[in-house]
């Protein structure tokens, strides 16, 4: 999830709208590494008056209509994801979505309501989220185009898409194979860019295996929703 790049990004927001706030929801006390996250996290705050006032670490919560109700966007800076209910959810609130690129997702790669952030400078990032919350011509465009993309999704028959998956898989139709094939190379090329972020950035090898591990997942996924 990468919850540091969300606090440095805001931080560069915070210098183009003194009035934002960060509220950050999760438990941080589940395991070692979520503790050490929650430690770097108050660390960057806490060097900043700015940051100190305008970050809130909520923890669990299970309001999360009700939050993202009170949300002007949604920051999202996971490497990878397989199916984030979270951008669901946004997107049935009409809250826009601000996140790295993540092609292979259902829900992020039609682009509706999606803010895609420079990866590689959290200060365009910062200009891109200001953009939409400075201008509210663009704002109400994405929040509508989000929940009209929820709509979609909301009216399609996962049972139906899932039986013509499978028997697809046991007559053996062409058209399916195809698409299954472009969806893993999409999901692949992703993950890779994103890879070499990991190496060049986090430079943590354990990382980079739990990477390797889970994108059969993701690639099972993304191939369940056509």
């Amino acid at each position: 999830k990468q919850p540091l790049e969300a606090v440095k990004i805001f931080s560069f927001v915070k210098q183009r709208r003194p009035q934002a706030v960060l509220h950050m929801f999760g438990s941080y006390d589940c395991d070692r590494e979520s503790r050490q996250i929650a430690t770097e996290i108050r660390h960057i705050i806490n060097q900043s008056e700015e940051l100190k006032q305008s970050v809130f670490l909520n923890g669990f919560n299970l309001n999360v209509i009700e939050n993202l109700r009170r949300a002007d966007i949604l920051l999202l800076t996971s490497m990878f994801e397989g199916n984030p209910g979270v951008v669901i959810e946004a997107k049935a609130c009409g809250v826009p979505v601000a996140c790295y690129d993540l092609p292979y997702v259902e829900s992020i790669r039609d682009r509706a309501g999606i803010v895609v952030l420079n990866q590689e400078n959290k200060s365009i990032a910062a200009d891109q989220i200001a953009e939409v919350l400075q201008d509210n011509q663009k704002w109400t465009s994405l929040s509508k185009t989000a929940r009209l993309s929820y709509e979609r999704m909301h009216a399609c028959d996962l049972k139906q898409k899932y039986t013509e998956f499978f028997d697809a898989l046991k007559g053996g139709v062409e058209q399916k194979s195809i698409s299954a094939a472009e969806d893993i190379q999409i999901a692949l090329a992703t993950l890779s860019d994103h890879t070499a972020y990991a190496v060049r950035h986090i430079r943590t090898i354990p990382y980079l295996f739990r990477c390797l591990r889970r994108s059969a997942a993701i690639f099972l996924l993304r191939i369940l929703h056509r």
